[in-house]
């Protein structure tokens, strides 16, 4: 049996990229720590549900805002809205 670990998916914008990089990034992980530790363990990849963001600029602010949610709360539930201003809790001018 091999030691398993969890890599959360916080995707706003559900893009094809987005799914490549957290792939290459898992395997990326499991290499590096069978490189460092000499051991293998098994990553998952848990997409976890998000507000979705109306644009390709905004990734910055609802990254920032899914990172307060889990820091605050210590969950990983965020609160679905279709307006950015709720979702990321900040004001547009």
């Amino acid at each position: 049996h091999l030691p398993s670990k969890q890599l959360f998916i916080l995707d706003s914008l559900k893009s094809q990229a987005s799914k490549s990089g957290a792939l290459e990034l898992r395997n990326a992980l499991e290499l590096e720590n069978i490189e460092r530790f000499g051991n293998k363990i098994v990553i998952s990849t848990v997409n976890l549900k998000v507000p979705q963001q109306g644009n390709g600029s905004d990734c910055g602010l609802y990254m920032l805002s899914f990172l307060k949610n889990i820091l605050e709360k210590g969950n990983r539930e965020f609160p679905q809205s279709s307006r950015t201003e709720k979702c990321v809790g900040v004001d547009r001018y």
